[in-house]
């Protein structure tokens, strides 16, 4: 609330609050982290491109009242300037140019409607009322322009600004910091900062005993995130909501959006899906990016709504186009994987990129995926790595864990299995599971780390206590053999055995091997050939020769030189080093 200073209350509804960040990394994770994840992003601080009139640039260069002369176009901050007295919209950098412009610039006529409506400064920075015998009109009856570019269209977006004092408005555009950074009062009233969140809490309080207008809502929803986070006032989500349900029933889309997010996740209210989608889609009708994202996710995932693709991505390109980074992320994703839309890497790589471009995390590390696999765009290892980079220096745990794997088989950067480790380390202690088995790899194999195979175990048990197939079937090998742990066939079979129903094939031809030797259960041919089997034909060389074997003498299973011959051929194919051997014997036999 004290971006500018304190007083201007920027709208934070979307850039500060949790409400409209917090399903980042909760409500819809990772929509696609090109690693068999599936979830996705959410929030954003997309903001409202303004719609400025005919007859000057938007943000005070070039119109009257900006941030230049209003006679001779001399370009100063606005505390160097001198403000006309009347309608106090116009600056001048001299008192000849106030003049002229009165004379000769037509400014007398343009200031008259204002002269007996608009506050006056004293000099002391606060306002006085109008002149005696005259009454002032209420504020809200006023047509008031932005007092820096004049536009008077509604086109006040997440990041503009009102002053707590006289509730002026400055648009979205002109409030960026490239404009107003170094302002120090009111461009209308001249009203000192405030600085203490109580002081804020109190000037939205006075805004709302004044004539209803636009500034309500806006101090409403202000009043709404105040308690949201405990601003000068006791936390209260039950208040907070309060707020923001009288905000959004005047229209406001950025407390919709808000009062969604809490019907979301139950934050002092009672949690549901349909009035959240119900106000996603209020403030998306009115073009708030934030909620056109989240009623895409919603349509994505089904959450109050019917699950419906197309709907999502209709959603998703709205708030792309204002250049919502999390939806260009997603909408990226479903590009990529041909989901609501026709698939096309080319065009899911230039949304990562615009994504990326905006610093979001996730959509660098799947740029990074695209350059390093060419999907989509030339093969590039380089610039995969410096992606990477970008996103694990943001904390992000799967790029984290892509950088490692660049620095262990020296993709794009020279090998050092030490930096490997490195990032392994970061992306594990997160509780990455690939991160837990490929550090797990290098204390077993003693790769940028000290040969430790017991502690090799420890990662790998990690990683397989959430559910990694891979893991789940070394740390299976471990326990029959005995190494970096004790060993034990029956806790060997139980991690084969779920690394199996997970169809991965190193498991199941383990799991063929314990039937086949009796390892921890009972022997039976039969289904030694049948897990065998299941793991020959997704590919792996070592099932293919056992399989073959089988075959072979008809062992728990009819015997079959040719299909023994076949099951060998692709072993060799494969490079498998007793293929060729076996095969030689095999031509005996024949």
């Amino acid at each position: 609330l004290h971006t500018m200073a304190g007083i201007y209350s920027v709208d934070i509804g979307v850039a500060l609050h949790r409400a409209a960040y917090r399903y980042e990394y909760t409500r819809t994770e990772e929509l696609h982290t090109m690693a068999d994840q599936t979830t996705s992003g959410a929030g954003g601080d997309g903001g409202t491109s303004g719609k400025g009139k005919s007859g000057g640039k938007k943000g005070g260069l070039e119109v009257e009242g900006g941030l230049v002369c209003a006679n001779c176009k001399t370009q100063g901050e606005i505390d160097a300037l001198s403000r006309c007295a009347g309608c106090r919209r116009v600056f001048y950098c001299c008192r000849e140019c106030q003049k002229a412009h009165w004379k000769k610039g037509g400014h007398k006529q343009a200031c008259k409607p204002f002269t007996d409506s608009t506050p006056t400064d004293d000099g002391t920075g606060t306002t006085s009322g109008p002149p005696s015998g005259q009454t002032k009109p209420p504020l809200a009856e006023l047509d008031h322009p932005c007092p820096i570019c004049r536009d008077n269209e509604d086109d006040y977006g997440l990041e503009h600004a009102m002053c707590m004092v006289c509730a002026q408005l400055i648009c979205s555009e002109c409030i960026g910091p490239t404009r107003l950074a170094n302002v120090q009062k009111c461009p209308t009233c001249r009203a000192p900062f405030q600085t203490s969140d109580a002081e804020m809490v109190q000037s939205c309080r006075k805004l709302l005993e004044r004539t209803p207008g636009r500034h309500t809502r806006f101090a409403q929803r202000n009043l709404g995130i105040i308690y949201e986070n405990g601003l000068g006032v006791a936390q209260n989500h039950e208040e907070s909501n309060r707020w923001y349900r009288l905000a959004a029933d005047h229209g406001d889309a950025a407390a919709q959006c808000s009062l969604a997010a809490n019907y979301s996740d139950g934050t002092g209210i009672k949690k549901d899906l349909r009035e959240a989608a119900r106000w996603y889609r209020r403030g998306a009708e009115q073009g708030h990016s934030p909620s056109e994202y989240h009623l895409g996710a919603c349509y994505a995932m089904g959450t109050g709504v019917a699950h419906d693709h197309h709907e999502a991505v209709k959603w998703y390109k709205r708030a792309a186009a204002q250049g919502h980074a999390f939806a260009q992320y997603n909408l990226g994703v479903c590009t990529l994987r041909g989901t609501g839309v026709p698939q096309d890497s080319r065009q899911a790589a230039r949304l990562f990129r615009q994504s990326a471009d905006q610093g979001y995390s996730k959509a660098q590390s799947n740029l990074g995926i695209c350059y390093r696999d060419g999907d989509g765009v030339a093969r590039n290892a380089r610039e995969a790595v410096r992606l990477f980079r970008l996103s694990a220096d943001q904390g992000y745990m799967r790029a984290e864990f892509y950088l490692a794997g660049c620095y262990f088989q020296g993709d794009g950067v020279s090998r050092d299995p030490k930096k490997a480790v490195k990032w392994y380390r970061r992306a594990a202690d997160k509780g990455d599971p690939e991160a837990q088995y490929g550090l797990g790899g290098c204390y077993a194999e003693g790769r940028g780390v000290p040969h430790n195979p017991r502690e090799g175990a420890r990662w790998y048990q990690r990683a397989a206590d959430q559910g990694y197939a891979h893991a789940q079937a070394l740390l299976g090998s471990l326990y029959a053999s005995g190494v970096g742990v004790t060993k034990d066939y029956q806790t060997a079979l139980r991690w084969t055995q779920l690394a199996a129903d997970q169809r991965n094939s190193h498991g199941e031809y383990n799991l063929g091997a314990s039937y086949f030797h009796g390892r921890g259960v009972a022997r039976s041919y039969q289904k030694a050939v049948h897990w065998y089997r299941r793991a020959a034909d997704q590919g792996f060389a070592e099932a293919q020769c056992s399989m073959a074997a089988c075959l072979s003498d008809g062992t728990g299973v009819p015997k079959d030189l040719r299909e023994s011959k076949r099951y060998l051929d692709l072993a060799d194919a494969q490079g498998h080093a007793n293929a060729k051997h076996m095969l030689a014997i095999l031509a005996q036999l024949q």
